[in-house]
């Protein structure tokens, strides 16, 4: 399910970093095409939460939850800084970027132990 994830996040966020100006003309019309360099950002924050999403299914449903209170912390972090730091609209994407990549990394952070009851047992 990641590599599909992965694959159609690498596809659609080349397409749109190609073609910006058109995906945005044929979405919402001309008179929107000055957002256009706002749609990289966007797109990448929307493929990195759904891959951060793909990851912490695959954790929960393992039993893998080491992850989460990074990620509790890197979501209220990202909110606070949204809050914070607001000033354009490319700095709210630049926010979101770097939070949803941290989400990632938090998600991912869960991969390649053992079950925590497994663990568990074995030691005790």
């Amino acid at each position: 399910a990641f590599g599909v994830a992965l694959a159609a996040c690498v596809v659609v966020v080349s397409g749109y970093a190609l073609f910006p100006q058109q995906v945005v003309t044929i979405i919402a019309g001309r008179s929107f095409a000055g957002a256009a360099p706002l749609l990289v950002p966007y797109i990448y924050a929307i493929a990195a939460l759904s891959l951060a999403n793909v990851i912490a299914t695959y954790n929960i449903a393992r039993g893998r939850m080491r992850f989460v209170p990074l990620l509790v912390c890197i979501t209220i972090g990202e909110v606070v800084a949204v809050m914070v730091r607001h000033r354009s609209a490319a700095d709210l994407l630049q926010t979101i970027d770097v939070g949803h990549t941290l989400a990632l990394v938090a998600c991912a952070s869960s991969l390649g132990g053992r079950r925590g009851r497994a663990r568990r047992t074995e030691a005790g």
